[in-house]
């Protein structure tokens, strides 16, 4: 039965290794919420009208989404949350998924992989951020978490940048300052697999992923404007970095990215609009399969 919790600007802890280390990374969301769904299957017996017992149709599935703002700061000697590191997460670089742990406010979840990354950078704005895991342990449940509150940390103080009430002391908000707006999208399949009678997934099934970069507006990147019959963009690439006002953070996206798969990025969606004596204004896409 779907059980969702969700917390409004809450510290999360996430890293990897498993239930017996701690979680390294930081950050405060927005917003984060896990569900859990078990699907039942009523069970009647032959001649009775009414249900006689309930099992388990399938296994258990956890989703947790996080909303964030990119930014940087202190949380009790945990570093920050960057796009490398969950880059480093996915199923991008490596044969099999990697399983997270982590913490959002008071609860404890373990053995998750990522399944999707968002990065919306509207021109001249902060950047938002969007992560999604999923986790199929039937046996390790989700649990309370000990001294969390919006102003501490396992009892340590918090200083970070967090949108809803960030000041000058307490980190930086990454920002593009640039013309164009920038959106990165990365989406992956991870599958579980079962042995007959066993309730936890004995492995973890990499499947097909996929990252995009989209640039919408003025003054679009001189990277993606190449001739119109050359549409494939191989062994060159684009890049998006974003830094904060006060210099303290600079994050970068580089495409390709580097891939067990395919390490080509294509352009999958072109509409670039040159006037005479103005700036290139439209919109483009490039696409890496992995």
């Amino acid at each position: 039965m779907p059980a969702a919790t969700t917390y409004y600007n809450c510290p999360v802890l996430i890293g990897e290794g498993g239930p017996a280390s701690s979680p390294n990374k930081f950050f405060v969301a927005q917003q984060a919420s896990i569900e859990e769904t078990l699907p039942l299957l009523p069970v009647k017996s032959l001649g009775q009208t009414s249900v006689l017992n309930t099992i388990p149709e399938n296994v258990l599935q956890g989703t947790i989404s996080i909303s964030y703002l990119l930014s940087a700061g202190s949380a009790g000697g945990k570093g920050s949350l960057s796009i490398s590191d969950i880059l480093g997460w996915s199923t991008m670089d490596r044969t099999i998924p990697l399983e997270l742990n982590g913490q959002i406010g008071v609860t404890r979840f373990q053995n998750a992989v990522l399944t999707s990354f968002s990065l919306d950078a509207g021109a001249q704005s902060v950047i938002s951020c969007s992560i999604n895991l999923a986790y199929y342990k039937q046996s390790q449940a989700l649990t309370d978490g000990g001294d969390t509150s919006e102003t501490l940390l396992d009892t340590n103080s918090l200083e970070y940048a967090h949108g809803a009430n960030s000041t000058p002391d307490a980190g930086e908000l990454a920002l593009n300052d640039n013309l164009f707006s920038f959106k990165f999208d990365l989406t992956e399949s991870v599958t579980p697999i079962h042995i007959l009678g066993a309730i936890d997934q004995t492995q973890l099934l990499k499947g097909g992923g996929e990252a995009k970069m989209t640039w919408v507006g003025n003054n679009l990147p001189q990277a993606l404007v190449t001739s119109p019959d050359e549409l494939c963009i191989t062994a060159r690439g684009a890049s998006f970095t974003a830094s904060s006002c006060g210099e303290a953070m600079t994050e970068s996206i580089s495409f390709p990215l580097g891939s067990k798969g395919d390490e080509n990025a294509y352009m999958s969606n072109r509409s670039i609009d040159v006037s005479e004596g103005g700036v290139l204004n439209g919109t483009a896409t490039l696409t890496q399969f992995y």
